[in-house]
């Protein structure tokens, strides 16, 4: 296949395709019970978690683009940004280029959680890798690559339509 055709009568590729959404509905509730229990244990929301690794990559960063990071609302990224500034993870500053902007950023309790948060996802990765087999875990991660790379491949392909429709729907 070279990636531009699909055979639909290929009744190997229609149960690959089923397993496949299997295994990917059922890691990808995986990884969310996991990541609700690593916001727990860090006494942080699910949406406090997701912001903490994000704000971790930037120096500071502002509601809008967190917002467009986390994919939600200003007003919703204000309300993650507060609770974390009330549990004293972050600061926030004015923009010396704008009076009008707030830069949000770690403060010294805020490094040592992210910093602690990232031994705790390692450990949980040393221990996923732990219970595959040696040999069994550079097919295994180069798998995963190869499926990485193809869902950015056809992200285009699966996104809805202007109207919601899902792709390959569209009405004519």
């Amino acid at each position: 296949m070279n990636g531009n055709t699909i055979d639909h009568s290929d009744p190997a590729l229609l149960e690959q395709s089923r397993r496949l959404q299997e295994l990917m509905v059922e890691m990808a509730h995986c990884c969310q019970e996991r990541m609700q229990s690593q916001a727990r244990r860090f006494n942080l929301r699910d949406a406090e978690f997701r912001c903490l690794l994000l704000l971790g990559q930037e120096r500071y960063a502002t509601v809008k683009g967190i917002a467009a990071k986390l994919g939600v609302a200003k007003s919703r990224a204000t309300i993650i940004l507060d609770g974390l500034l009330r549990k004293g993870i972050l600061n926030r500053t004015a923009d010396p280029n704008d009076a009008r902007v707030r830069l949000f950023g770690l403060t010294p309790a805020g490094k040592e959680t992210l910093a602690g948060l990232h031994r705790h996802l390692l450990e949980t990765h040393l221990a996923l890798l732990a219970a595959i087999h040696q040999e069994q875990r550079p097919e295994l991660l180069a798998s995963l690559e190869a499926l990485r790379a193809s869902m950015r491949l056809t992200k285009h392909k699966c996104a809805p339509d202007d109207e919601g429709n899902p792709a390959g729907n569209s009405r004519p």
